[in-house]
């Protein structure tokens, strides 16, 4: 019997960033050749296990299902197809602000997505993405979603629907936040978070000005010295110097 595959948080989300990256422009040859392939499959459909031929990827799983289940999570970014074989891009661009993130749901819901689905049906909500988290080893309900609507307009109206009951009876209010606006606040954090990563050298290597030598601490013969010191370097190369005396002899000084 085959042992299941389940990565640790950390990885989870390297397998996910990993394939968006995949699918983002660039100059790579990944990407390259990526793109080319994406242009031959119809409808923009890659499959799974291409990608997992990739060294970037295959060092991180090798677990087709695995892939399949954590790009279910990718919020307007990448769609997974319903087999779970193949994944692409998502082409709309305003899905972002066709979709809400709505927190405050019960962890216990029996049927989170049914449930969700009935809570927004009036807008008729086109797909219901769960938040989820591992607790020994098994994945359970966040009690948080994004919710996709067709129009950009039905996404706004959803902010008015705050007051939840559960099929239990169970009222709560709840938070909902367009995933528009939740993108421009993550990646302003993320930007922040690498400023505040650089080691403090560099932070400062603008603000830091270079140490002017200090010439007042010179001696104040420092002159004299440095001339003595040549003189006699020259004497010492020279030899003795020789003079001319009154019988015309050299006489050593």
């Amino acid at each position: 019997m085959l042992a299941i595959e389940v990565p640790d948080d950390d990885t989870e989300e390297r397998i996910l960033k990993q394939v968006e990256h995949y699918f983002r422009s660039s100059a790579s040859f990944t990407d390259r050749f990526l793109m080319a392939r994406i242009e031959k499959e119809k409808d923009g459909w890659v499959p799974i296990a291409l990608l997992l031929t990739f060294p970037g990827l295959r060092q991180l799983t090798q677990d087709a299902n695995v892939v399949a289940q954590l790009l279910r999570r990718s919020k307007g970014i990448l769609e997974v197809k319903e087999d779970g074989s193949a994944v692409r891009k998502v082409m709309q661009t305003d899905v972002y602000s066709r979709t809400i993130e709505v927190c405050g749901f019960a962890e216990s819901l029996a049927s989170p997505v049914d449930d969700i689905r009935e809570h927004f049906t009036m807008l008729n909500p086109t797909k219901v993405a769960l938040h989820s988290y591992k607790l020994d080893g098994n994945e359970l309900f966040s009690g948080s979603a994004t919710v996709e609507f067709p129009q950009a307009a039905l996404a706004e109206a959803a902010h008015d629907l705050t007051a939840y009951e559960s099929p239990l009876g169970e009222r709560c209010i709840l938070k909902i936040k367009s995933l528009k606006d939740k993108r421009i606040e993550d990646e302003t954090t993320e930007r922040k978070k690498s400023s505040n990563n650089k080691p403090e050298e560099v932070k400062n290597a603008s603000k830091t000005k270079p140490r002017k030598e200090a010439w007042s601490s010179r001696p104040p013969n420092a002159s004299k010295i440095k001339a003595a010191y040549w003189n006699s370097r020259i004497r010492a190369w020279r030899g003795p110097r020789e003079c001319v005396g009154a019988g015309g002899k050299g006489q050593g000084s």
